[in-house]
């Protein structure tokens, strides 16, 4: 006996899900999708018999072992949420959902219907990530220390002007489809627990707010010191404040007291092509020789930036 699914959402993406769990063996039986006639396009296409303009109608009709969820990302976790409290398995689109916070609820609810929750990171299927997990697997690739997710895409900005670039709808951020990318890198590493993770703006740091309020206010006011100490144990944030401090005061369009990751200076803080920021080592320049050529440094002007920071 086949299994049956339900498809909810007839968007593009509905034309690989349908032809995939049909060439699979799997029985498609119906299709939701608030637009009912984009659903019945779908579905006279693919030949799937119900078409349905309500979700909750067509989980309560049909008798569906499973649900694939193809809709803007910020309805991922309601949908996904539904279907599991019907009794369905639930295969949906990546990204998960808009923020750790909902995926930690989709998963704790399909632990507790008994289902099971499976995204699309269909690149783990692709040949040459079998073939090289395969390799990882065998040791002959040796221990993987280090990896770095790039994507380049060479047809535009897809659907722009639509949902994907609506941030209320999609989630915003290149993790959104870079996500492929840094999913594949994860699991050919068998997904290490993270050490700690860098923050772009005061935001995003956590556990320090007394701190980032601070630093913001004075950013904010425009009255900033000339030096700042930071202090406490490894992983407290010391660096990732100063770094963003360094940002927003050189930031060209300063966003309460944040730096707005978009202007160049920002950009080129980010990939260290601002010569107005300087990193310097102090466990391996501690000579006096290393003071007085910081000491003359220090009196060029910044070149592009307001400020000329130090973080050391």
């Amino acid at each position: 006996m086949s299994i049956k699914i339900g498809i909810i959402g007839a968007g593009g993406m509905a034309n690989y899900h349908i032809p995939g769990f049909q060439s699979a063996g799997a029985d498609v039986v119906a299709i939701a999708d608030v637009n009912k006639a984009a659903a019945q396009n779908m579905a006279d296409k693919f030949g799937i018999p119900t078409v349905y303009d309500d979700v909750a109608a067509m989980l309560k009709a049909e008798k569906l072992d499973a649900v694939s969820v193809i809709t803007p990302n910020k309805f991922h976790k309601p949908l996904v949420l539904q279907a599991l409290k019907a009794g369905k398995h639930v295969f949906c689109e990546k990204p998960p959902a808009l923020n750790a916070a909902e995926i930690t609820q989709m998963a704790k609810a399909a632990e507790t219907a008994g289902k099971t929750l499976m995204f699309n990171f269909n690149n783990r299927a692709r040949p040459e990530a079998y073939a090289l997990k395969a390799a990882i697997d065998k040791g002959e690739v040796g221990r993987i220390n280090s990896a770095q997710a790039m994507w380049i895409r060479r047809t535009g900005i897809p659907g722009f002007g639509g949902w994907f670039t609506t941030k209320a709808l999609s989630g915003g951020g290149p993790v959104i489809d870079l996500l492929h990318m840094i999913d594949l890198a994860l699991y050919f590493m068998d997904y290490p627990e993270p050490e700690w993770v860098l923050a772009q703006t005061f935001d995003d740091v956590i556990s320090q707010e007394y701190t980032t309020e601070a630093l913001k206010n004075q950013i904010i006011s425009g009255k900033t010191a000339h030096a700042y100490l930071f202090t406490g144990s490894r992983g407290t944030g010391k660096t990732t404040c100063a770094r963003i401090l360094a940002k927003a005061v050189n930031c060209r369009n300063m966003k309460n007291g944040n730096p707005c990751l978009e202007c160049d200076i920002c950009r080129d803080a980010d990939s260290g092509a601002l010569t107005d920021i300087v990193e310097i080592d102090a466990a391996s320049n501690n000579g006096v020789d290393n003071i007085r050529d910081l000491r003359d440094a220090a009196v060029y002007t910044p070149e592009r930036g307001a400020y000329k920071i130090y973080i050391i």
